[in-house]
């Protein structure tokens, strides 16, 4: 459902309900595509897009966040993610890319790297950030068991400057026990991290 400015309301006939996409894909404009990565289910947003929606057609497809004639026409859309299935390699850990890397500098064992990150619960609660102590990078040397498992698998396929949404299952990262008070037991955690340094292991 969308409203134009004025405040009336579109709808489109021919299009799907609710709306099913591979996130990041293509399959729907950019502006959207965009929109729906890091969300959590039941979370909604309000999006301002510019296009000339007729009811009973597919126009939708035409919405872009830059205002360019003829599609001209200011339009809210208010969005809601009823539903995520996640894509897991085989390890269990699902990599989504947010911004690539250099293609070339991929992370090996026992080199040290520095990460910035925010990690989260299934639920969207934040539980740590380096970006609350200043911005200080996290600094470790990886496949070594430094960190959780889920960590050290989805690292390594990260390049130089990449970021990345990380999906960790719970197997892959505290288990059972959880952490403290700030990670309940058999919690899937989600971290969006970006692959500041690598640093090659040398004897």
């Amino acid at each position: 459902m969308s409203k134009a400015e004025d405040g009336e309301r579109l709808t489109w006939k021919d299009m799907p309900s609710p709306l099913k996409f591979v996130a990041d894909a293509g399959e729907v404009p950019t502006l959207l595509d965009k929109a729906v990565v890091g969300m959590v289910p039941g979370e909604s947003k309000r999006l301002l897009a510019y296009g000339e929606p007729e009811e009973g057609t597919n126009e939708v497809w035409d919405f872009s966040n830059e205002k360019t004639p003829p599609c001209d026409m200011p339009v809210m859309l208010d969005i809601t993610l009823l539903k995520a299935r996640l894509e897991q390699n085989a390890d269990g850990v699902s990599v989504k890319t947010l911004r690539p890397g250099d293609g070339r500098t991929f992370p090996q064992v026992g080199d040290r790297i520095s990460v910035q990150y925010t990690g989260r619960l299934a639920s969207g609660k934040k539980f740590d950030s380096t970006y609350d102590r200043r911005g200080v990078a996290f600094t470790f040397r990886v496949g070594l068991g430094k960190v959780i498992p889920g960590w050290d698998l989805a690292l390594m396929k990260l390049s130089l400057g990449e970021k990345a949404l990380l999906t960790i299952p719970s197997a892959l990262a505290y288990g059972p026990k959880g952490y403290g008070k700030l990670i309940p037991p058999n919690s899937d955690l989600i971290f969006e991290v970006h692959l500041e340094k690598v640093s090659r292991y040398s004897f």
